[in-house]
């Protein structure tokens, strides 16, 4: 991988807003999605009207990336400029201590986007994992292992009165 700075959010005023000419770019075409994305939120169809954008205007906030290329946040907009053609895109270099925070990173980095029922359940089902390696590790509190267990069985509920 090539000797490229790493940038994290705060280091940028905005990502959305701020020149991009002082990102950080790579080759769209060596980049990978973290095997967690595809677990989580499934395969994604291509977006048209993201690669129509990005053909014009490029990739507007950059991808956020481990430094060996692997892509924590941004997999539209990867295959958005993969399928344009676009050769490099701009990277975020993001330090994550362990596997463990490297999902918790892709589970905060979505959360605002609009989610199916199935990736809402994935993303429940993962946080409770994570939830349940750390109180095994001994630095969690259990009432938030309850409050994700309270709210799974809840949509569990819901789903089983639809059906009816």
């Amino acid at each position: 991988m090539e000797n490229i700075p790493k940038y994290t959010l705060s280091s940028l005023v905005c990502p959305n807003c701020a020149s991009l000419s002082d990102v950080p770019r790579l080759s769209a075409f060596v980049l990978k999605l973290h095997p967690a994305i595809y677990l989580i939120y499934g395969k994604h169809p291509d977006d048209r009207e993201l690669a129509y954008s990005v053909s014009r205007r490029g990739i507007v906030e950059p991808l956020h990336v481990l430094s060996d290329g692997t892509v924590l946040c941004g997999r539209r907009r990867l295959q958005a400029a993969q399928h344009v053609g676009l050769r490099k895109v701009p990277v975020l270099i993001v330090d994550c201590m362990s596997p463990i925070a490297e999902v918790e990173y892709i589970l905060d980095s979505n959360e605002t986007k609009h989610l199916f029922d199935f990736q809402r359940d994935r993303v429940a089902e993962a946080r409770l994992e994570i939830c349940r390696y750390k109180e095994a590790q001994g630095n969690y509190d259990s009432r938030i292992i309850n409050a994700l267990l309270r709210h799974k069985e809840g949509r569990l509920q819901g789903l089983r009165e639809d059906q009816h």
